[in-house]
């Protein structure tokens, strides 16, 4: 597909009536495997942050960090183009202009827990 220029869009399927897909970890699989069948880490990052804004005609707004754009930024402890199992080593995260560490990460996480098994 990749080589007839079909646009790959990572993350589709994280629809809320599919309920064995789960937003966050699902995405980091699903690279795995566009990667595994013959993505390479490029093309399968580009997959997960341009394609889509690029079939919605976002592209002004998201798709490269410029002044002017909406972006969150991951930071990580490994290089994902080596291996793009790497966008799994989280060090921190950049959203809506405010840094979270991995401790902080982890507070969230913990929270969102705590949410969800007192409903």
């Amino acid at each position: 597909m990749q080589q007839a220029v079909v646009s790959i869009i990572a993350g589709t399927d994280a629809g809320f009536l599919n309920s064995y897909i789960y937003p966050g970890l699902s995405l980091h699989q699903e690279l795995a495997i566009f990667s595994d069948y013959g993505l390479t880490p490029l093309q399968t990052l580009q997959s997960a942050t341009i394609a889509g804004p690029k079939f919605l005609g976002k592209t002004q707004q998201f798709t490269s960090l410029e002044v002017g754009k909406v972006a969150d930024i991951i930071i990580l402890a490994r290089n994902p183009l080596v291996d793009i199992r790497n966008t799994q080593s989280l060090q921190g995260v950049i959203s809506h202009n405010r840094y979270y560490n991995k401790k902080a990460l982890e507070h969230l996480k913990l929270q969102a827990k705590q949410f969800v098994s007192s409903q």
